[in-house]
């Protein structure tokens, strides 16, 4: 291969366009630096909620008067001895001659001290004598 014809091969693969790119990567500045991470909060302990006060007399959360008198309790006991299948509320209540108010607050009673237990869910729902102390 002449000179000539090795100049006219580098000329043909000489490209302005690529000797321009060339020279416009070198000018260009240098990269500005990553920004810092935001620091992560600490984790906080969530709060505890807040427990409303119960009033004095007042079972909190059953939304009942406070304890139930001997009497109101008995008359349930009365109801549900023997009963093995359990009564309806609406019968226990009806058996004892109590309010709806006063046989609800005797039940729970009954109920939170062992005394009685609950069968079953909603309307289903029967109550028995569930082997506390019947004292």
């Amino acid at each position: 291969m002449t000179d000539v014809q090795l100049a006219e091969l580098v000329q043909e693969r000489t490209s302005t366009a690529v000797k321009d790119a060339l020279r416009r990567m070198g000018e260009t500045p240098e990269p500005a630096p990553a920004r810092k991470a935001r620091a992560v909060a600490p984790v906080r302990e969530p709060k505890a909620p807040k427990t409303p006060k119960a009033q004095p007399g007042v079972q909190y959360g059953l939304g009942l008067p406070g304890e139930p008198a001997k009497a109101d309790l008995d008359a349930v006991r009365a109801v549900l001895d023997g009963v093995t299948a359990g009564l309806p509320k609406a019968e226990l209540l009806a058996g004892c001659g109590l309010g709806k108010a006063a046989g609800a607050a005797a039940l729970a009673a009954l109920l939170l001290a062992g005394e009685v237990e609950k069968m079953g869910a909603g309307r289903g729902t029967k109550y028995r004598l569930g082997g506390g102390n019947h004292a």
